[in-house]
């Protein structure tokens, strides 16, 4: 598994990500509306391709041994000693491949390389992908927030890891 900077090129096959990872791990939790509405506002190639092109963002893909991309990560220092982890998706037919690893290890070295002390991530409490994988990861719970979703609102574990 490779990791490398994503380029907007990649869009079109992390958007194919993000949906697969959605549709796997909130549609026991979110309504089917729901997820399409969030995959169509936040995760089109479009919005992707201007997040991979933006200099202020940390962007990179998990690519395999034939340059398939089968994850990606979108980080930001937001403050003086944290990064946060805005996506990291993998495709879930790559699940428990390390991808998922690979990705956050590369967050982790750019949090370093930012002189942070944090890394910080967020999962909705109904997503049992996302939670066990940051704990497996070392990630602690920090509190709890309510977050809207469209017109609901859900729990979500904010998660933090020192680098």
């Amino acid at each position: 598994m490779e990791v490398r900077e994503a380029t907007p090129g990649d869009a079109a096959a992390a958007s194919d990500v993000a949906e697969a990872a959605w549709w796997a791990s909130c549609a026991g939790f979110l309504d089917a509306d729901t997820v399409r509405r969030v995959l169509a506002e936040g995760y089109t190639d479009e919005r992707l391709a201007d997040a991979f092109g933006d200099s202020e963002l940390y962007t990179v893909v998990a690519v395999d041994g034939a340059g398939v991309v089968v994850g990606f990560a979108i980080a930001e220092r937001t403050w003086a000693d944290t990064v946060d982890l805005h996506a990291l998706y993998v495709d879930p037919d790559r699940w428990g491949e390390g991808a998922g690893a690979a990705l956050l290890d590369s967050v982790i070295a750019y949090a370093r390389g930012e002189e942070c002390e944090y890394v910080r991530a967020t999962a909705f409490e109904g997503n049992s992908v996302a939670r066990p994988f940051f704990e497996s990861q070392g990630f602690e719970r920090t509190r709890t927030v309510e977050t809207p979703v469209f017109e609901t609102v859900h729990e979500e574990a904010v998660l933090e890891r020192t680098v």
